[in-house]
């Protein structure tokens, strides 16, 4: 059982560090996106820009219930 807790434990840091990196990533799309033009923001471009952000988002929130899960089964209620 130890054995599981301590990968579970490098398991759960791993993932904090990647929704670290995506948090960062996010953040730094976003200062991309505001630091173009309108016309870029409304453009094909800045829809795309807006679309892969917007999956970024998704993936950082499924990350984030994965280490939520990870975190219980390493200290259960």
């Amino acid at each position: 059982m130890a054995t599981d807790k301590k990968t579970l434990t490098k398991i759960d840091a791993l993932v904090s560090e990647a929704v670290e990196l995506l948090q960062e990533l996010i953040s730094d799309r976003q200062t991309e996106f505001d630091d173009r033009s309108e016309a870029w923001q409304d453009g094909d471009k800045g829809q795309a820009h807006t679309e892969r952000t917007d999956e970024l988002h998704l993936a950082y929130d499924d990350l984030e219930n994965v280490q939520g899960t990870i975190q219980s089964l390493i200290e259960p209620a």
